[in-house]
């Protein structure tokens, strides 16, 4: 799963953001708040509650070789105790030209009940089912909690 390849498709842009905004052409306007850290407030206990985070993975990929293709791809979290969360599958599809990007937004809700590193990785798997699955990136997110009085 890991072997680079020249076959493409290849990433471009690969981020963690609270919002994101896209011309209607699919092109990325704006990314608001690239993050790889939250703090989370006191919740009235010394133990971090579980939670659930709204975020965006903002992917852009470029077609190369792979133009007219069909794939999925995969967001795999995995906490800091190596525990891995519910995974979300995306199909899309590249135009036919090499140098088509796509552009994908993927709102997750994903709940923690850990602090430290959490790891998101990106993974593409062809749509057939004999094609081997590829990690593009991991993106990582540190979640704190912040312990004791809040006055």
């Amino acid at each position: 799963m890991d072997e680079p390849t020249d076959q493409g498709p290849f990433l471009i842009v690969a981020a963690l953001a609270p919002q994101a905004a896209f011309a209607p052409d699919g092109r990325i306007t704006g990314i608001s708040g690239i993050t790889n850290h939250i703090q989370i407030g006191n919740q009235g206990s010394d133990q971090m509650p579980a939670m659930r985070l709204k975020l965006q993975a903002v992917l852009l990929l470029v077609a190369g070789p792979a133009r007219g293709k069909s794939f999925t791809v995969a967001i795999q979290p995995q906490g800091p105790s190596g525990k891995r969360l519910l995974r979300e599958d995306f199909p899309f599809e590249f135009r036919d030209h090499e140098q088509a990007p796509a552009s994908i937004t993927i709102e997750m809700h994903t709940k923690v009940d850990e602090e430290g590193l959490h790891w998101f990785d990106v993974i593409l798997a062809p749509r057939l089912p004999d094609g081997e699955e590829r990690l593009l990136t991991r993106m990582p997110l540190e979640i704190s909690y912040q312990r004791g009085n809040s006055q």
